[in-house]
């Protein structure tokens, strides 16, 4: 007759920001210029804004897109129209120092005025993206830990893919078991933007299973996962490979401003 021995499992946590042990290195789709050819120009004369992103995360970024708004229909005519599309962008990988960036110019036609006034343009620019961690949870009974004193446990050699929204993984303190051990995925949004609805909807594999894989953002800023891992009815030592991923559409926003003088009389 076999004997069950409780699971104890070691206290491992874990922090990641942005890529631990993983390519890539950034918050995903970044603004990096936003600016007018000139600070200021007069009625009926062409003065040009440029835009350029670049992606600095570690996943490439599908449906690029970037909406001007801010400049009114009545004072400005805009030749490229508002909306405009980047296409995809590729994250940085092991062999490039960064990910791919896209230039745009809105060509911009002010009316007279008859005296000087100053607008501001904004720009929101979208994208999809993906985030993933995957990880190894050790966990070992009390006469596993008395036979292997030196076997490591817990979180083991954690990867988090670059990107706006970052997870860390953390496990009780101590806990005994023989059918699953909770997980906890703290989500924080550190990308400088938002998510579409401030919602993300989470994939678990590899035994990892969540009665809820929905997570609402609290303030677009922060919130907790909570999921299980099956031990398999392990009596000793348990060994589990674990994914977690999520897919969003994320949103980045700036502002440029420029004055339209009013023409001098003639």
């Amino acid at each position: 007759m076999h004997k069950i021995i409780p699971l104890l499992l070691v206290f491992s946590l874990v922090f990641l920001s942005g890529c631990v042990g993983q390519t890539g290195g950034g918050p995903g789709v970044q603004i990096t210029s936003f600016s007018f050819s000139d600070s200021s120009t007069v009625g009926g004369s062409a003065v040009y804004l440029t835009l350029e992103v670049e992606n600095k995360g570690g996943f490439k970024a599908g449906n690029v897109a970037a909406e001007l708004r801010g400049l009114p229909d009545s004072i400005w005519r805009i030749a490229e129209g508002r909306s405009r599309s980047l296409g995809e962008l590729c994250g940085v990988s092991s062999d490039m120092t960064q990910g791919c960036y896209q230039t745009m110019t809105w060509t911009l036609t002010p009316t007279d005025l008859p005296v000087d006034q100053s607008y501001e343009a904004n720009v929101k620019v979208s994208y999809g993206y993906q985030t993933s961690y995957v990880a190894t949870i050790r966990a070992q009974s009390l006469q596993d830990k008395r036979d292997h004193p030196n076997r490591q446990t817990g979180i083991i050699n954690p990867k988090s893919s670059a990107g706006p929204i970052t997870m860390t993984a953390r496990l009780p303190t101590t806990l005994f078991t023989g059918a699953t051990i909770p997980v906890y995925f703290d989500i924080q949004n550190n990308g400088g933007g938002f998510v579409d609805g401030d919602a993300l909807t989470f994939n678990p594999q590899g035994g990892l299973s969540c009665t809820n894989p929905q997570v609402q953002l609290r303030k677009g800023i922060s919130g907790i996962l909570v999921c299980q891992l099956s031990t398999g009815g392990a009596t000793d030592f348990v060994e589990s490979s674990i994914t977690l991923s999520t897919g969003y559409r994320y949103s980045v926003e700036s502002v440029s401003s420029v004055t339209v003088k009013a023409k001098p009389p003639i």
